[in-house]
């Protein structure tokens, strides 16, 4: 008897892992882009875990996204989710200012346990436009900008309450990935298109030696 074949319903799978501090919004962020209700407060009852997000496309490329949420602090003595990660999120809350004092920190922790060409975006999350008032922001959008900068990562800021750039967090992500694998892997794949992203700042291209499948 012939052995059944099942073809991917996709031409790429990236794997992204979310990371910052407690309360910053990781649950609610990915939630939110996958389309499941928003909720002031999420139980966390594991370490991590993680979400699918199908039909993502670029260069009329289907890329499927798998999603991974850390919760709490044994996470930090387990590092496997950054094991073959292609993608890493740093969030901060824009209401908090020490969760973006420890940007320093998570962006540390990348260098030490995640391979050396694994793209990296910084978000500033909680932006509740127009509902965000003056006096509830601690950490202004050139702050973000300027650390963004310092190392040499994109910069977006968003709300998963409201939906605000939420998607566009994760299409930036996603097109630095591609790009890197069009440029890693030959002639083969059509050339990139741009995506126009708001708020988003394009990191400069640098050579990273790891390849990622």
């Amino acid at each position: 008897m012939a052995k059944k074949v099942t073809l991917c319903d996709y031409d790429y799978l990236f794997k992204i892992m979310i990371i910052g501090d407690p309360g910053v919004g990781k649950s609610s962020l990915i939630k939110s882009f996958v389309n499941e209700p928003f909720k002031e407060n999420y139980e966390q009852s594991r370490d991590y875990d993680f979400k699918i997000k199908s039909n993502m496309y670029i260069d009329e490329k289907n890329i499927k996204v798998q999603v991974w949420d850390t919760y709490t602090e044994r996470f930090r003595q387990n590092k496997r989710p950054y094991r073959g990660s292609h993608g890493v999120l740093i969030l901060y809350d824009i209401t908090d200012r020490q969760s973006f004092y420890n940007v320093k920190m998570w962006h540390l922790e990348i260098q030490r346990y995640a391979c050396e060409n694994c793209k990296v975006l910084l978000v500033g999350t909680k932006s509740d436009i127009p509902e965000i008032s003056a006096c509830d922001r601690m950490v202004t959008y050139e702050e973000g900008l300027e650390c963004a900068d310092t190392y040499d990562i994109p910069f977006i800021e968003c709300s998963a309450k409201q939906g605000y750039n939420v998607y566009s967090v994760f299409m930036a992500m996603v097109k630095e990935i591609y790009e890197y694998r069009l440029e890693n892997e030959g002639p083969s794949l059509p050339p990139s298109n741009k995506v126009n992203l708001v708020s988003f700042k394009k990191a400069k291209n640098n050579n990273k030696k790891c390849i990622l499948n």
